[in-house]
């Protein structure tokens, strides 16, 4: 959930064309998490939660078993114990962003979402002592100044509550990319599945047991988990190998900017103005912070 300019340099020859379709396909996908959500007729966030990772979980083994050639049990032990504490941020993120829909817009998560770069440079700062340089330390400021606007937002349209879930859920998704970098020599996809296996369970317990849904949200909650998010990840993973970071990040925006769009064409949920200001904001900080990074690059 970053963004940088892309321009003519990016795209050289060592840039496949096919993985950078991946990138912008991944997030297409994710970006039509939120109406999703909102065409659910029945669903409570708790059953949501439930269908959502048990789809998720299982397509992830799918993805696993033909990337590892059928061995999924040696995937996962190899992942260890960080994929297990990278799962647990995982779930906390996922279950988090649910009831964040119930509470606030799709633009809000949206945008506010989008800040998890910085978050994810932060932890690295205190966790791991990477450098932070004083450009991405001015775009942290800003970008930390448009979520403030969108809080703002909160008080006097009753999203607080929501936008306080999305915060935390960017900071465990932030931890979650601390993680994987921790462990990048090592295939870290059986992480999102621990992620989504404690969710499935998270749901069961959240919900008391009561997980029947007419079929209709059912085939829903199994199309977000299992093609738009598990895919999703499926497919930006396999693509952050071959894609240069200024582009893999710019090319990843298309799930901030498509998102709120999807939400106001599919259920008419039109942002308010401070929603779109702080937004702008945000996503002003990430786009000039990632296209001084791409001048100093080349």
């Amino acid at each position: 959930m970053t963004a940088h300019q892309a321009t003519a340099a990016d795209l050289r020859p060592s840039t496949p064309l096919w993985a950078a379709g991946l990138v912008l396909l991944a997030g297409f996908l994710w970006s039509l998490q939120g109406v999703t959500i909102r065409l659910l007729e029945v669903a409570t966030s708790e059953q949501t939660i439930f269908w959502r990772n048990l789809s998720q979980c299982g397509a992830l083994v799918l993805f696993i078993a033909i990337r590892n050639r059928g061995d999924v049990i040696g995937a996962i032990q190899r992942a260890g114990k960080l994929g297990v504490l990278g799962g647990t941020f995982q779930t906390i993120s996922s279950v988090t962003v649910v009831f964040a829909f119930a509470y606030t817009t799709v633009a809000n998560v949206n945008f506010i979402l989008s800040t998890s770069p910085f978050m994810a440079g932060f932890l690295a700062w205190v966790f791991l002592r990477e450098r932070l340089s004083k450009r991405t330390i001015i775009a942290m400021a800003v970008a930390l100044a448009g979520v403030g606007i969108m809080m703002l937002d909160g008080l006097t349209g009753g999203h607080l509550i929501g936008n306080g879930l999305v915060v935390i859920t960017t900071l465990c998704f932030s931890a979650l990319a601390v993680i994987l970098r921790t462990n990048r020599h090592v295939d870290m996809l059986p992480t999102i599945f621990w992620g989504a296996g404690f969710g499935t369970i998270a749901g069961f317990v959240l919900s008391g047991g009561e997980i029947a849904l007419p079929m209709r949200d059912i085939l829903l909650c199994v199309v977000m988990g299992a093609i738009q998010i598990g895919l999703g990840q499926a497919l930006f993973i396999l693509a952050s190998r071959h894609v240069p970071a200024a582009l893999l990040a710019f090319l990843s925006l298309s799930e901030i900017v498509l998102g709120p769009i999807w939400a106001w064409l599919g259920v008419n949920e039109v942002p308010s103005e401070l929603t779109l200001v702080g937004g702008g904001v945000v996503i002003a900080a990430l786009v000039w912070q990632a296209w001084m990074g791409a001048r100093r690059a080349r």
